[in-house]
């Protein structure tokens, strides 16, 4: 009597049968690791680490989307493990997996993106960086301040005699200058001005806009700071403002940075800025009379 052979033996090419098998046994795992790995990167960009909590539930949505897919290679892969040859590729399979998915663990952790989103407590969504920077000094915060501040043409000065004034806070309303909050890291330092050191901070920087009035027989001219000045931003590279070039209805507008720690890291709002809040900048200027200059 003739001894019943497996399928693939009956139509012949055993061999052949297997590695087929083996094949779309490999391209399956690789398929489900790439749902995984696709889902974990998503979760990453989208939210923050706390968030990722969620991941079970994009890993099914991703599932379901591509259930076509893995039902066809579920059918194929079910059909070859019921065959005698094909039981022994089992431990292999398993083995390709488990290999799959730290390869993948390892990719998604040296993939990490630059940036992400999270949503804050006052319903933005707001875009941070990955990196965190630490400024365990206010020096070194203070030296990064003069590198990324509002650069604007140098303007000569006058050695016409001039009068000195001073006007305060701020007329536009500022806006942030980059879309991108930076997420640090402070010092202690950080205490004097409200912060807690052992909290992570979104920074971003504001431009601060300030009429300076004047007659039209009139010009003004920047007052200088010293580099300890707490009530003014910082312009060109130092504690300062720059003016625009023109008297524009009897004023000059006034330009500086400040920067604003506007979130921390779990989104709550706290909007602190720094070297000081908008409506306490001092700004020094003199003013020169024009009109017996020819």
């Amino acid at each position: 009597m003739m001894a019943l052979q497996p399928k693939w033996d009956i139509i012949g090419g055993s061999a052949i049968a297997k590695n087929i098998g083996l094949f779309f046994a490999i391209a399956l795992v690789l398929h489900y690791i790439s749902i995984i790995s696709a889902a974990a990167r998503q979760c990453k960009k989208s939210a923050s680490y706390f968030l990722l909590l969620r991941s079970p539930c994009t890993i099914f949505a991703l599932i379901w989307v591509q259930w076509q897919h893995i039902a066809a290679s579920t059918i194929l892969f079910t059909y070859f493990i019921t065959t005698k040859s094909m039981k022994q590729y089992l431990k292999l399979f398993g083995v390709l997996f488990v290999a799959a998915l730290v390869a993948t663990a390892c990719s998604n952790d040296d993939e990490q993106p630059a940036t992400y989103e999270i949503r804050a407590n006052d319903g933005r969504t707001i875009t941070i960086t990955s990196a965190v920077e630490q400024y365990a000094t206010e020096e070194s915060f203070v030296k990064m301040l003069r590198g990324a501040e509002l650069v604007l043409p140098t303007r000569s000065s006058s050695d016409v005699t001039t009068v000195r004034d001073t006007v305060y806070g701020y007329d536009e309303e500022p806006y942030l200058l980059n879309d991108v909050w930076q997420q640090v890291s402070l010092g202690n330092w950080c205490t004097r001005y409200g912060l807690d050191a052992s909290k992570k901070y979104l920074l971003n920087y504001k431009r601060i806009t300030k009429y300076i009035p004047c007659t039209y027989s009139e010009r003004i001219i920047e007052g200088s700071y010293l580099p300890t000045d707490l009530l003014m931003g910082y312009c060109n590279g130092s504690v300062g403002f720059m003016l625009s070039d023109e008297n524009a209805g009897g004023k000059y507008e006034g330009y500086t940075m400040i920067a604003v720690f506007g979130y921390d890291i779990d989104g709550n709002v706290v909007d602190t800025h720094y070297p000081c809040e908008p409506e306490d900048l001092r700004w020094k200027y003199f003013v020169i009379d024009t009109s017996g200059i020819n």
